[in-house]
């Protein structure tokens, strides 16, 4: 049974990942006043709860409630899965690193000084992001079909 709920911790987590991004690119498109970077603040701390999820449930049904160990080293779609993983980890670092110095400007009432071409830099960041992290569940599923034996 707990087995089960891991896995449902996990594809959730990748869900509330997911919609994370969607919500950061969808707040980085317009005006970034106020109340949009307080919003912005709050979806990135959401996006590293989510990523944590995804991690812990992930490694825990690595090792102890998946198909085992040994099924996910041996196929290198799993490689390729962790690899898009560990890229999506790294390209967050940069965004989330300038949304959350909005935090002081934030919590003044301020809006965010962010200029238009670093709005830029990070909603492309976040798009490559949502690339990679929608690609992952495909290869997980073609993992689960036998393929990259």
């Amino acid at each position: 049974m707990i087995n089960a709920f891991v896995a449902y911790f996990h594809f959730l987590g990748i869900m509330l990942l997911l919609a994370a991004l969607v919500g950061e690119h969808l707040l980085l498109s317009g005006e970034l006043d106020a109340g949009r970077g307080r919003q912005l603040v709050i979806t990135d701390v959401i996006y590293i709860v989510a990523v944590a999820l995804v991690l812990v449930s992930g490694l825990l049904r690595l090792i102890y409630f998946g198909k085992g160990l040994a099924f996910y080293t041996s196929n290198p779609l799993f490689h390729v899965k962790m690899t898009l993983f560990v890229v999506a980890a790294v390209l967050s670092v940069y965004p989330t690193v300038q949304i959350r110095g909005l935090r002081p400007a934030v919590r003044s009432g301020q809006a965010p000084g962010l200029g238009a071409g670093m709005i830029r830099r990070l909603k492309l960041l976040v798009r490559v992001e949502l690339m990679l992290i929608a690609t992952i569940p495909l290869l997980a599923v073609l993992m689960g079909r036998g393929f990259g034996f």
